[in-house]
C-alpha cells in the first residue's frame, strides 16, 4: 500500500516536473502522465520501493509505540510515563522529518533522475536554501486544497437538499433528510480528496523546480509557465 501511494505521489511530481522545464515565457508546456507511469514502474522503481519501506518500518516502531503509550498509561510508575511521552515524541518528530526528506526525495527524482539518497540529500539542500518559500507556499497550498474540499462538500449537501425539496419532492416523505445528505457529503469528501490531494504534492514539486531553475539561472529562471 505505501509503494502504491507512494508510486502515485511520484508520478504527480514527476509530471509536475515535466511540465515546468517545457514551459516558458512564451508558450505553456506539457507532461505525460503515461510517460511518468513508464519511469515509476521501471527506472525508479527501486528508488521507490526503497522509500515505501522506509514508511513501513516507520509504521512498524508507529504501532510499537502506540502499545507502550498504553502501557505506559496503565502503569504507575512516573518513570515510565515520562519515558513513554519523550519517546513518543521523538518517534513523531523522526517519522515527520523522514516523511518530508522523502516528498523531496521523489520531487528531485522527478527533476534530475537521480536514485533515492541523492535526490534526498539535493532535495535537503534547496529547501534550507528557499525554506521561507517552500513553508509558506507549502501551507497556502494545503488551505486551499481545505477550503476547495469544504467547498465542493457544501456544495453537493446543498443540492441534494434542493433536489429532495423541489425536484424529487417524494424523498420529503423520509423519516430523516440528514441520512442521505450525510452520505453525499462523505462520498464528495472522498472524492475530492482523491482528486485534490495530490495537489499538494505538485505544489513541493513545481517550488523545487522553480528553485533548481535559480540556482541553474544565477537567480534569473528561464522555465515556468507565462503566467509566473
Amino acid at each position: 500500500m505505501n509503494f502504491l501511494l507512494d508510486q502515485m505521489s511520484f508520478i504527480t511530481m514527476s509530471c509536475a516536473a515535466k511540465y515546468y522545464f517545457t514551459s516558458n515565457q512564451e508558450a505553456e508546456g506539457e507532461a505525460s502522465v503515461f510517460e511518468s507511469i513508464h519511469l515509476s514502474n521501471f527506472k525508479h522503481a527501486g528508488s521507490i520501493a526503497f522509500g515505501s519501506f522506509i514508511h513501513t518500518v516507520l509504521y512498524v516502531f508507529h504501532i510499537l509505540n502506540e502499545m507502550l503509550q498504553q502501557a505506559a498509561g496503565e502503569s504507575e510508575n512516573p518513570v515510565a510515563k515520562c519515558i513513554a511521552c519523550v519517546l513518543g515524541c521523538f518517534l513523531a518528530c523522526l517519522e515527520a522529518l523522514i516523511e518530508w526528506l522523502t516528498t523531496l526525495s521523489y520531487a528531485m527524482m522527478g527533476i534530475s533522475g537521480d536514485g533515492y539518497c541523492t535526490s534526498a540529500w539535493s532535495g535537503f539542500i534547496l529547501n534550507l536554501k528557499h525554506c521561507v518559500k517552500f513553508y509558506m507556499a507549502v501551507h497556502i497550498a494545503r488551505l486551499f486544497v481545505v477550503l476547495g474540499m469544504l467547498a465542493v462538500v457544501a456544495a453537493n449537501c446543498i443540492t441534494c437538499y434542493v433536489f429532495m425539496l423541489k425536484v424529487f419532492p417524494e424523498a420529503m416523505q423520509v423519516s430523516s433528510m440528514q441520512s442521505p445528505i450525510l452520505t453525499v457529503g462523505v462520498i464528495t469528501f472522498l472524492t475530492t480528496l482523491v482528486f485534490m490531494g495530490p495537489f499538494n504534492d505538485a505544489v513541493v514539486a513545481t517550488l523545487l523546480c522553480f528553485a533548481v531553475d535559480l540556482e541553474l539561472n544565477n537567480g534569473d529562471p528561464k522555465f515556468g509557465p507565462p503566467s509566473y
